[in-house]
């Protein structure tokens, strides 16, 4: 990862809401995998949909990035979120990746890039495969 792509070098705070109906999630700055600045992996309900609803903040307190997305939930399944800052998609190659989002960067932010990426990753939970 290059210089400035991860967002814990210019982000103080984090909120992470995932919603799947019953269960709710909640990941911060704290509660993030430090390695990939994500969620690590979670298993969800196997039907409805997935809501995930996020907002990065500098130390100022101004927004960096913040949005919502849903996803549509399979059965035996297990998901990961990862948070990365680029001006271009940095799926290529990934394997595993099942979605991409797109969200612009605060034109405040202390950051070249552009976009906040969100990167959706999963996989069976009976039938795993190994990257």
């Amino acid at each position: 990862m290059a210089l400035h792509e991860s967002l814990d070098e210019v982000t103080a705070s984090a909120a992470v809401t995932v919603t799947d109906g019953p269960n709710n999630w909640f990941f911060d700055e704290d509660t993030f995998n430090q390695t990939t600045f994500g969620t690590g992996r979670f298993p969800s309900t196997t039907d409805g949909t997935l809501e995930v609803d996020f907002r990065f903040a500098d130390s100022d307190g101004l927004r960096i990035a913040s949005g919502t997305f849903e996803l549509e939930l399979k059965p035996d399944w297990w998901w990961g979120i990862t948070f990365r800052l680029s001006n271009s998609d940095p799926t290529l190659g990934c394997f595993g990746c099942l979605r991409v989002f797109a969200f612009p960067i605060s034109a405040s932010a202390r950051t070249p890039q552009d976009s906040l990426w969100v990167v959706v990753g999963g996989n069976t939970l009976d039938n795993s495969l190994v990257f």
